[in-house]
């Protein structure tokens, strides 16, 4: 139980206590703390969990409508390749350039984490989110920069949320062996 403080010292306890560095076990839960609150974050905002794999490039269906209330892309969409602007393809190719389904889109969908990269920064830019961003071009490039190391993080976070107590084992067992 306790907060993310409480898991950071008792890890550095347990490390000091088995003959290693305090500061190396808070070090490790530190990150594991990071990584599943960038989890957390990104599931309550996106209304999914992060995924590292690619998004399901549908034919036919490229966009989507956000949910009005919460901002958030609605069941039965949440798998599909969102990289990209969320506007219809009109079948050219220097028009549909930088759309989702388009071949940029396609060929960045491949990049593990670029689809869970899309969906939290298109989150921030849907209508129904009350936070909504304006969208401008500056907005729009820049925010994927921020995106992009929440949603790396938080993928790596569903793996390591609820496994505080493998950290500790794990350095129990390896400050005991130096």
């Amino acid at each position: 139980g306790g907060g993310w403080q409480h898991h950071i010292i008792a890890a550095g306890t347990v490390s000091y206590a088995t003959g290693g560095k305090f500061a190396d076990g808070a070090k490790t839960m530190a990150y594991i703390q990071l990584f599943t609150s960038a989890a957390k974050f990104y599931e309550e905002s996106v209304g999914r969990p992060a995924n590292p794999l690619p998004g399901e490039n549908r034919k036919g269906q490229t966009t989507y409508e956000s949910d009005p209330k919460t901002g958030q892309q609605p069941l039965g969409t949440e798998s599909m390749n969102v990289l990209g602007l969320n506007l219809p393809l009109e079948h050219k190719f220097v028009a549909d350039l930088g759309k989702q389904g388009s071949f940029i889109s396609k060929v960045l969908n491949l990049i593990p984490g670029g689809n869970a990269t899309a969906g939290l920064h298109d989150f921030w830019f849907n209508k129904g989110n009350p936070n909504k961003l304006e969208f401008t071009t500056f907005n729009n490039i820049s925010t994927m920069f921020i995106a992009a190391p929440i949603s790396i993080a938080a993928t790596i976070g569903n793996i390591a949320k609820g496994n505080e107590s493998l950290v500790y084992t794990h350095l129990m067992v390896n400050d005991r062996d130096r």
